[in-house]
């Protein structure tokens, strides 16, 4: 699950980043909001999806053709864009 791990951006407002970070735990994902400090914590469902139980909220990492998580798709309609460290 480590692979998960990593910082994501996304635009909510034309020119304004928003950030989440990903973190790996041993039987699940953590996803910390960066604007209020929110953590929400997900289980997996396959290898590349993940679910909130509390909040139906569903999220879809994508890899690359070399396997390397590249995106995550939040509640079905959000695509955020892993930061290059």
């Amino acid at each position: 699950m480590k692979t998960f791990e990593g910082k994501y951006t996304f635009q909510f407002e034309k020119g304004k980043d928003s950030y989440i970070q990903i973190t790996a735990a041993t039987d699940h994902l953590t996803l910390k909001q960066q604007w209020d400090g929110k953590e929400i914590n997900f289980v997996p469902k396959s290898n590349t999806e993940f679910f909130c139980k509390e909040q139906s909220f569903p999220l879809k990492f994508i890899k690359n053709d070399k396997g390397k998580v590249i995106q995550v798709l939040a509640f079905n309609k959000d695509l955020w864009q892993r930061v290059k460290q």
